[in-house]
């Protein structure tokens, strides 16, 4: 019977492999030929692919993998008796030796674009500004609902663009614009709820605003500081 074999994200696929080539190993240690070895993972990698299959109709995610792996036989399940005492150390030594899969290059076109859009609505608030000086309450509103629209586009982009990264080789490049576009909208609104702040009280909002900069800005220099000691010193689990 010919199976019909899905084409999954690299990051599940990923998990299918170090599956298969954990069944490969076990079956190796038996004294199983390489032509019976070759069967044995075919059907099983089959079997996976049919599996998933009855879960056609939504998008299938790490949770789906992982509930189909466990409902067919782990690899420890081929090992024969005579040597199963004695293999499932030498098989634990040689997965944690198997190379990590690299990296599948995805361009970070998403963070790009969500940055843009967090630099637009930073070019927004200016015409707001621009507008309240010279008193035009038009420009002053089309730019404030030019600027949360950006805000807000740039915040989700930016959200969906970090969990993407998480299996792409671009994170360097990528991710600080990611970060940008994620917290463009919250300091926004932070910064302009201070200016309102200085509008209000006059003087005294302007004390008030410097006062909780000063207290921010050393609440992130304790916790950058923290977070450095605390990887510098962590000791390695034995």
């Amino acid at each position: 019977m010919t199976m019909m074999t899905l084409e999954l994200a690299p990051p599940l696929q990923r998990l299918v492999n170090e599956r298969l080539d954990a069944i490969d190993r076990v079956l190796l240690m038996s004294g199983v030929s390489r032509d019976e070895r070759q069967t044995t993972v075919s059907e099983v990698d089959s079997q996976i692919h049919e599996m998933l299959s009855q879960r056609e109709g939504i998008d299938l995610e790490r949770g789906d993998l992982l509930a189909v792996l466990a409902k067919i036989d782990p690899p420890e399940a081929f090992l024969t008796d005579e040597i199963s005492a004695h293999a499932l150390p030498m098989l634990a030594v040689s997965a944690r030796k198997a190379p990590a899969a690299p990296l599948k290059p995805q361009p970070p076109v998403l963070a790009i674009v969500s940055a843009l859009a967090g630099l637009f609505g930073g070019m927004s608030i200016i015409g707001v500004i621009v507008g309240y000086v010279y008193e035009s309450e038009a420009i002053a509103l089309l730019c404030g609902m030019m600027a949360l629209l950006m805000g807000i586009l740039a915040t989700i982009g930016g959200v969906v663009s970090i969990f993407k990264l998480r299996d792409s080789s671009e994170q360097q490049f990528a991710l600080p614009l990611a970060v940008f576009a994620t917290l463009f909208l919250p300091l926004a609104l932070l910064d302009i709820s201070q200016l309102f702040v200085v509008q209000l009280f006059d003087e005294l909002g302007l004390f008030l605003s410097l006062g909780f900069n000063i207290l921010l800005s050393n609440a992130i220099a304790i916790y950058a500081a923290w977070r450095f000691l605390a990887s510098r010193l962590a000791r390695p689990a034995v």
